[in-house]
């Protein structure tokens, strides 16, 4: 195997090492999703003309590979690798290259087999990766670009600033230091919040 396709690939942000050749399927992958399109003059260009590499998807989506368990990384990760294995491109299109090497069109056809397999992990490894996609195209916000993709669906992301109250100073409590109350309430369930209202409410 040659050396750049085993080059582990870790975007700012993230733990997860990929190999080039997975970076290079997930790439092709976003993309496929979130290609872009040619816009007529009243359409608004942010909304047809920036792709997922545009927006920078699939660093986002390796950045979620670093919270999912194991096990979904790993055989996400296996899927990609099977994106690039020629021997199995084979059998989902009429081409043994790459997906990453397809146009646009031929990987989209490809995509369509895999939503359609008979075999179920196929079918799943398509809906999580489209779930990915489609979530970190336009559920990021915080860039020029995908600020401009928000604002040309109608959606303004309500951002909530920092708080600027000052930090309750926490009093340190050794072996030795006593703590004198009228009522203590243990747990913070269901019963003990309404327990802790109540005492509150009439003054405690």
């Amino acid at each position: 195997m040659a050396a750049e396709s085993i080059r582990a690939t870790q975007r700012e942000g993230t733990t997860v090492n990929l190999t080039h050749r997975e970076t290079e399927a997930l790439d092709a992958l976003c993309d496929t999703f979130v290609p872009s399109l040619a816009f007529e003059k009243d359409e608004d260009p942010a909304l047809f003309s920036m792709s997922a590499a545009d927006l920078g998807v699939s660093g986002r989506v390796m950045q979620a590979l670093d919270m999912i368990e194991a096990a979904k990384r790993d055989s996400f990760r296996f899927f990609l690798r099977l994106l690039g294995n020629p021997l199995f491109m084979a059998s989902v299109s009429r081409s043994a290259s790459r997906f990453s090497q397809l146009s646009q069109a031929q990987r989209e056809r490809v995509l369509q087999r895999l939503a359609r397999s008979a075999v179920p992990q196929l079918r799943t490894a398509y809906q999580g990766a489209r779930s990915l996609a489609m979530l970190h195209t336009y559920a990021a916000n915080g860039t020029p670009e995908s600020d401009a993709l928000l604002s040309a669906i109608g959606y303004e992301p309500e951002l909530n600033p920092k708080s600027t109250a000052p930090h309750i100073p926490i009093t340190k409590i050794g072996d030795e230091s006593k703590i004198e109350c009228e009522v203590c309430v243990v747990g913070s369930g269901a019963a003990g919040s309404v327990v802790a209202a109540e005492l509150a409410a009439s003054g405690h």
